[in-house]
């Protein structure tokens, strides 16, 4: 049979068939004459039912496998228990230290989201549901009876985690509370693994190590926060589409005729065979495709109240102090602090907040530094109005961001000379040598300003906030000289 044919009709490639006839070689049940099928069209069988969803006499009446429905009943029963012995404990599993770390590496060069080790998500999986007193249990909002599969996968749409046990009237929220993913998670920030998260939509509860979008952005950078959370996440809606793509049983328009354990077996092999498939690049799409109606409508379950003031501060997340002058030369930078300190803090704690506020005590007056809206306005250190009440502190806000924008182009500079600062699999190095590393370069950096070194790299890095100003949570402007002062600046601009 052609490749193609092949992967056509049974979704997974040649090398894969093999390796599993391998894996089972002495594992089938034993052989009865009367009853024997031969172990490639046992395999056969089931993953054709796997691929089409039909009925198992449908199945069993095609020229591949030209078995009775009894017999295609014990191959599925059969193969779903060598599955969940030998195969998905070994095709789902938690990633290596090392396969975090690429997974980090994807998403942040592909969307500017750091941290993320993976990405979760709940689909339904029709089935017809027990014929028992918990019935009612598997009816989803959607109005059908259904398993609630939560599925975590990481940048390559690779299964990383899948709990398809609970019934479909079951929350995502309570669904990821049940779940080992989530104890494991907690456990590692208890014992102060830090800055490693995983994205779920607005279903899930807000923790330090799961992230939610912001239901009601208030400003620029939570509605900046809010699309890149979101092209991030969009992998998991693409995973589901895939994954059913490929195994059309668990979208079957009659759903799955078995109980739920049974069902909760075939999710698994399912998600299963979808990872060997990444792993040996079995790329070939089949000749109907299913479309996933959920890719490009994201899950907008209803909320769950942000309790953890932990996580709420984590999401406003920030990265090095720097202060750079007109010709972008840094003057100053502090590259000690951990990604979840805010910019105000690290600047409260600065050696340069220190030097000025001296300056001013002493007399020292009509100098400024410009910060963003993270900062705390002083009588040295100008930030943007918030709401700009008239024509005057409008203009000032369009004067403040077009003087402080040369701070972004400097990063990008900075960053695109130096690209150990961004490459795609991070610092590999302690805290403390990863902060000489960045005042390396940006020593190294005015260098190549005093020198006139302005030769481009030949692939230029392409800093993505230099049109996009820094617009952090404003923080309160308790200074009433600096209210003041501010005033002045916008009335005489």
């Amino acid at each position: 049979m052609p490749t193609n044919q092949f992967v056509a009709n049974f979704r997974v490639s040649k090398d894969i068939f093999l390796m599993l006839l391998d894996t089972f070689q002495d594992k089938w049940s034993p052989m009865v004459r009367s009853t024997y099928i031969r172990p490639d069209i046992k395999l056969a069988t089931f993953l054709r039912f796997l691929a089409t969803g039909s009925y198992q006499s449908t199945v069993g009446n095609e020229i591949i496998s030209s078995a009775s429905k009894s017999s295609v009943c014990r191959i599925i029963r059969e193969c779903l228990q060598l599955f969940e012995n030998w195969i998905c404990g070994k095709w789902i599993k938690t990633p290596t230290q090392e396969e975090e770390q690429d997974t980090m590496a994807s998403f942040f060069e592909k969307t500017g989201f750091p941290g993320i080790i993976g990405c979760v998500d709940g689909t339904h999986v029709r089935f017809k549901g027990p014929g028992n007193d918990v019935k009612h249990l598997y009816y989803n909002r959607k109005g059908y009876y259904s398993i609630n599969a939560m599925v975590i996968c990481d940048h390559n749409m690779k299964i990383i985690c899948v709990d398809g046990r609970h019934p479909g009237a079951n929350h995502d929220a309570f669904i990821w509370e049940a779940s080992t993913a989530d104890l494991k998670l907690q456990n590692d920030f208890d014992r102060g693994k830090r800055n490693f998260w995983i994205l779920g939509d607005g279903g899930y509860k807000l923790k330090p190590f799961l992230m939610t979008p912001y239901r009601n952005p208030r400003d620029l950078a939570e509605t900046r926060y809010n699309r890149k959370h979101a092209s991030a996440r969009n992998v998991v809606e693409r995973c589901f589409g895939l994954l059913k793509n490929r195994f059309r049983c668990i979208i079957g328009s009659r759903g799955l005729h078995y109980s739920p354990e049974k069902a909760t077996q075939i999710i698994n092999a399912c998600c299963a065979l979808h990872n060997m498939c990444i792993t040996y690049k079995c790329i070939e799409e089949p000749t109907d495709p299913y479309i996933n109606p959920d890719i490009t409508m994201p899950n907008t379950e209803e909320s769950v109240q942000e309790e953890d003031d932990r996580a709420i501060c984590i999401r406003r997340n920030i990265a090095i102090n720097l202060i750079c002058d007109h010709n972008m030369k840094i003057i100053c930078v502090d590259g000690r602090h951990p990604g979840a300190n805010h910019d105000a803090f690290i600047w409260e704690a600065s050696t340069a907040d220190l030097k000025l506020q001296n300056d001013f005590d002493r007399g020292k007056r009509n100098f400024w530094i410009l910060g963003d809206g993270g900062y705390k306005l002083k009588p040295f250190l100008m930030t943007p109005y918030r709401n700009p009440r008239d024509l005057a502190e409008t203009r000032y806000n369009r004067k403040h961001a077009s003087a402080r924008n040369v701070v972004e182009r400097c990063f990008g500079l900075l960053k695109n000379r130096f690209r150990c600062i961004i490459g795609s699999r991070g610092l590999h190095y302690s805290p403390e040598k990863a902060t000489q590393i960045i005042n390396a370069c940006c020593a190294l950096h005015n260098m190549c300003i005093t020198y006139k070194c302005i030769e481009e790299p030949t692939d230029p890095y392409i800093n993505p906030d230099i049109t996009m100003p820094n617009t952090e949570e404003s923080v309160q402007e308790e200074d009433d000289r600096a209210i003041c002062i501010r005033r002045n600046i916008a009335i005489n601009l």
